[in-house]
């Protein structure tokens, strides 16, 4: 019987023989010792993973702070990391908006130097004429000079009526320099906002003119032109 069931499982302990029977004994005992090992590390980790707040890794101290503690610790690091995020994505932010508004300036202004070149193509440079008459007050505008600022082609106006399109921060100072070089003949130079009648967007314009007088001396008419421009503040 014993025989017969050896003569069967011989086969099977021939493939599984390393060697001699010591060598079977110390190859399979060594075996034994790794599976050992590896149910042991695996269950520790098992343990581990289902009490996190056993393992301190990112708190350098000698003693293990109680949990509450680590806790605490972890949550003050948290407000400290969310903190910092907060801060770039403001400063990610104002860049942005920066880089846009600069990138709308530098549009309209590309815009307007297209069109002026446009308009001089088409154009002669009369196209860019005003005047005023001192003694009525009268404004002669271009034709192009009246489309910009939103009115019909024809239109008559004062330099009083022009003077409601300038922005309410330039309004009075646009005034105060119209008034000396109609009453002393003194040139006339500005730099300001005007917001169109018609609704079209604001345009920066700088407008310089010189009185014209009469052969007895008397003022003729205050004459000039405008171009269009970017105020210095918007190029810092």
């Amino acid at each position: 019987m014993n025989n017969n069931v050896l003569h069967i499982f011989k086969p099977l302990i021939e493939s599984l023989s390393v060697g001699s029977p010591i060598q079977n004994m110390l190859f399979y005992s060594f075996i034994l010792f790794l599976l050992l090992v590896n149910i042991f590390l695996v269950r520790r980790k098992r343990g581990a993973l289902m009490n996190p707040l056993a393992v301190d890794d990112e708190i350098d101290t000698d003693e293990k702070l109680p949990s509450y503690e680590y806790l605490y610790q972890r949550i003050k690091n948290l407000e400290a990391v969310n903190a910092s995020l907060k801060t770039e994505l403001l400063t990610l932010g104002e860049e942005l908006e920066l880089s846009y508004n600069k990138y709308d300036r530098l549009n309209y202004q590309l815009t307007d130097i297209l069109e002026c070149l446009e308009l001089t193509v088409s154009y002669d440079e009369k196209l860019w004429d005003w005047s005023i008459d001192p003694s009525s007050g009268e404004l002669t505008l271009s034709e192009y000079g009246l489309r910009v600022r939103g009115y019909t082609p024809g239109t008559k106006l004062t330099w009083n009526d022009a003077l409601n399109l300038v922005s309410d921060d330039y309004r009075k100072q646009v005034e105060t320099a119209l008034n000396i070089s109609l009453n002393t003949g003194a040139d006339f130079t500005m730099v300001y906002k005007i917001m169109p009648i018609n609704g079209t967007r604001e345009r920066w314009v700088r407008s310089f003119g010189k009185m014209i007088f009469r052969d007895d001396g008397t003022s003729l008419r205050l004459e000039g032109k405008f171009t269009f421009t970017l105020n210095e503040q918007l190029l810092t």
